[in-house]
């Protein structure tokens, strides 16, 4: 995934909430760097 998708997942996540269910070590890491918040490649305060 991109920066920019990367950023929606993050943005999903702050706005609704989402949980996300992840089964391989790379979505895993993409679900987990959404819940922490990280968009564009940094993360949020």
């Amino acid at each position: 995934m991109d920066v920019h998708a990367r950023g929606i997942l993050a943005q999903i996540h702050r706005e609704t909430n989402a949980e996300f269910l992840a089964d391989t070590p790379i979505t895993k890491f993409f679900a987990e760097e959404a819940r922490r918040g990280v968009e564009n490649g940094t993360k949020e305060s």
